[in-house]
């Protein structure tokens, strides 16, 4: 193999906010690339690869490698493949181990790169088998690795999963019930990823990309330890946005599946939330109400309405109440959740309507005064109201004089 060239500056120069170094560094890739395939793969793979570069240059190599790899568009992809197959053996064995060992980096925007581009190596020429034994490596780097390399799989080689399910299932579930929280986020990813994939070929109807219904085999027994997962709150985490554990991706993961398992996710859930939703034993039963009002929440968005025909009027009036909970947490979800019913729920064309003429005042009260409530909570209610008037929209069963005189009040 041709010793490899410190592409180094070019990489940086690539990411340059001047427009014209940068131009001239993509010019420079571009060149490199097309006159010199074998040099210029090697060396991107000993950039990422080497611990004293820039965690820039070596992101951005990561990058490169998984579009020299992989595509979304079939054609596309097959040549990439061939490409590489016919690539000289050492040349491949060095991107491999440049793969590898870029997993036990410190640097964890790094690995995540570099976790893609194995996901793409990996379909094409390593047995996934190889994947899923990384995931129980006793190093956590490389168990989320793995498990990153296993949801990049899922997203561009959905199609060939199929033989490999049952022990993907087994492995996500350990990970999501027993590791450590940096790889059982990584684990729930992965069905996250397959129910985002599902989705929209279920919405395509594409006949040569059909939907597997891999998350509907598996909700049953997936969705009672997603329902566990959101349990594990952390105190104050409706302050912040952008965090990110694993109660929250248990319920984004929920969210993903109820588009795709529709309406035979609602008796999955609704056992969860009755018996949580009104605990109030202890101070850290708030937990608990938190959760069964993100579970009702989560699963709003693809069953039918009518799914939700006999629980949402009784719901509503609940979570209005529990718009006085004491704990701040609570109050944050329920009126997200609040806002979800009258988002996905409460249309002129829905029927029976869910609000009415006589029931309008009281609710505008409740949400009216909960504006006055600490700004993360207001911020939620001005969201509701938003649902709520949009969903009034077409309809002739409420006035517009009675949504003025609730703005009066």
């Amino acid at each position: 193999m041709a010793a490899p060239v410190d592409v180094s500056p070019i990489l940086l120069a690539a990411q340059s906010v001047d427009f014209a170094a940068r131009s001239a560094a993509e010019e420079q890739l571009k060149l490199f690339h097309e006159q010199n395939f074998p040099v210029y793969i090697g060396s991107i793979a000993t950039e990422l690869a080497t611990p004293t570069k820039p965690v820039d240059s070596r992101r951005m190599a990561g990058l490169l490698l998984k579009t020299m790899l992989t595509a979304k568009e079939e054609a596309r992809k097959q040549h990439l493949h061939a490409r590489w197959v016919a690539l000289d053996p050492t040349i491949k064995q060095h991107v491999r181990e440049a793969l590898l060992a870029t997993l036990t980096t410190e640097a964890k925007e790094v690995r995540h790169t570099a976790a893609m581009a194995l996901a793409a190596v990996a379909a094409i020429d390593l047995p996934r088998k190889v994947v899923c034994q990384g995931t129980q490596s006793p190093d956590i780097r490389i168990r989320v690795a793995s498990f990153e390399c296993l949801h990049a799989i899922a997203s561009l080689y959905y199609s060939k999963l199929v033989p490999y399910m049952t022990e993907i299932y087994t492995i996500t579930v350990k990970a999501i019930k027993e590791d450590q929280e940096e790889v059982a986020l990584q684990a729930v990813e992965f069905w996250s990823t397959i129910s985002e994939e599902e989705a929209d070929r279920m919405e395509e109807q594409d006949p040569s990309a059909p939907c597997l219904h891999f998350m509907k085999a598996a909700a049953p027994h997936l969705v009672p330890i997603l329902l566990e997962m959101l349990l594990k709150q952390e105190e104050g985490q409706e302050l912040d946005d952008t965090n990110w554990n694993i109660s929250i991706a248990a319920g984004t993961c929920l969210g993903l599946a109820a588009r795709v398992v529709q309406d035979d996710i609602v008796p999955m859930v609704m056992p969860f939330i009755t018996t949580n939703i009104s605990k109030h034993t202890t101070p850290a039963d708030w937990h608990f109400r938190e959760a069964a009002t993100f579970a009702y929440g989560s699963i709003l968005d693809g069953p039918q309405p009518s799914a939700f025909a006999s629980t949402v009027k009784q719901a509503l009036g609940f979570l209005l109440s529990a718009m006085k909970d004491p704990h701040p947490s609570v109050k944050d979800t329920t009126a997200w959740t609040i806002g979800r019913i009258f988002e996905f729920l409460h249309a002129h064309d829905i029927e029976p309507p869910i609000i009415t003429q006589e029931t309008l005042p009281p609710i505008m009260a409740v949400l009216i005064e909960s504006l006055k409530d600490e700004a993360h909570v207001a911020y939620r209610v001005s969201c509701a109201i938003s649902h709520l008037a949009i969903g009034f929209q077409g309809s002739e069963s409420v006035g517009l004089g009675v949504w003025a005189l609730m703005w009066q009040g």
